[in-house]
């Protein structure tokens, strides 16, 4: 994961992170109705995870938030993320979500393809200035 930190926007991600920011402990997304912890392995071995929580809106259907999706990059491509990213998704229409997010840092371009993959279409930017730039 820390491949992301010198990636524009990165350093910001990880410390939001459910794994690193320390706001949720991973225990947290095991019994709760609302989130969801998933592993993926291949060959035996872990090798991805996934995290995503279900935000109620009002006046919409929920949205699933997917706040990590990751696979090791010695496992990428051989489908992990497929079936990780596949479960979220039936758990999501499960729950009656109206849609999933998922973030992506600019310049993530496989990332990005991945989740086109899937149907996944920009509908928002985040855009950010450091406070200490000056004018």
């Amino acid at each position: 994961m820390t491949e992301a930190r010198p990636q524009r926007g990165g350093a910001i991600a990880l410390a939001r992170s459910p794994l690193t920011s320390g706001r949720n402990e991973l225990s947290d997304y095991l019994h709760v109705a609302d989130r969801l912890l998933l592993v993926g392995s291949y060959a035996g071995a872990t090798v991805g995870l996934a995290v995503l929580e279900v935000e109620p809106l009002v006046g919409l259907r929920p949205l699933g938030r997917l706040e990590l999706l990751f696979v090791e990059p010695a496992a990428r491509r051989v489908g992990v993320g497929d079936a990780l990213f596949e479960q979220v998704l039936v758990w999501c229409e499960e729950r009656g979500c109206g849609g999933i997010d998922a973030a992506v840092l600019p310049g993530d371009l496989p990332a990005k393809a991945f989740f086109e993959s899937w149907g996944l279409t920009a509908r928002a930017l985040t855009l950010h200035r450091r406070c200490d730039e000056g004018r």
